[in-house]
């Protein structure tokens, strides 16, 4: 089903989330997807008190206290774009992305268009899986990756599941062609 969620900064120490969606059944499900992107269930004081028993990192909590890293919406999306992003620019790699989605990915609906800058979902590793993504002006090894990860979670709907050990994730993604150590950490963090 397509939605459109919105989340921006809010004047204090909160977050303002706007969600669109046309049946209001998806709500609770969409709500519960927020609080887990951007960790809303830690908790800060507990997490501050761990990290600040490291040298290194106390004095960069105590600047930014309850700093959390945000998580992503869809694990394939975020692994094609770790992928994208290897050896060139975040803005280069954002514009290939760009490319992709209005490639392969699904248009948006009427309702969800009227969102400025919004036309199409992300593809879907089955539409990958069978698209010559080279063709949107990249080098072939990377669009091989691309091709593999597509695959990978076409057999396996899992692949980017929160419940695997990190051990066993890094093992599974360092599996798959052109994915090397550095990119299977940054995505299975």
């Amino acid at each position: 089903e397509q939605g459109v969620v919105i989340v921006e900064p809010g004047d204090g120490d909160f977050l303002k989330a706007t969600i669109r969606f046309a049946r209001l059944s998806a709500l609770p499900t969409v709500i519960a997807r927020v609080r887990r992107v951007f960790d809303l269930t830690a908790d800060p004081e507990a997490i501050a008190a761990h990290l600040m028993e490291d040298p290194a990192l106390a004095p960069l909590v105590a600047a930014r206290p309850g700093l959390r890293a945000a998580g992503a919406w869809d694990g394939f999306e975020l692994a094609v774009r770790a992928v994208l992003g290897q050896q060139i620019t975040v803005v280069a790699a954002r514009g290939l992305a760009g490319r992709m989605t209005a490639a392969y990915g699904e248009p948006l609906g009427a309702g969800v268009a009227a969102v400025e800058g919004l036309t199409h979902l992300f593809p879907t590793p089955e539409r990958l899986a069978s698209a010559d993504i080279a063709a949107v002006g990249m080098p072939r090894s990377r669009a091989r990756t691309l091709t593999a990860l597509a695959e990978a979670a076409v057999r396996d709907p899992a692949l980017f599941a929160p419940r695997r050990s990190l051990e066993e994730a890094v093992a599974r993604l360092r599996d798959l062609p052109g994915i090397g150590e550095w990119t299977a950490q940054y995505i299975a963090m």
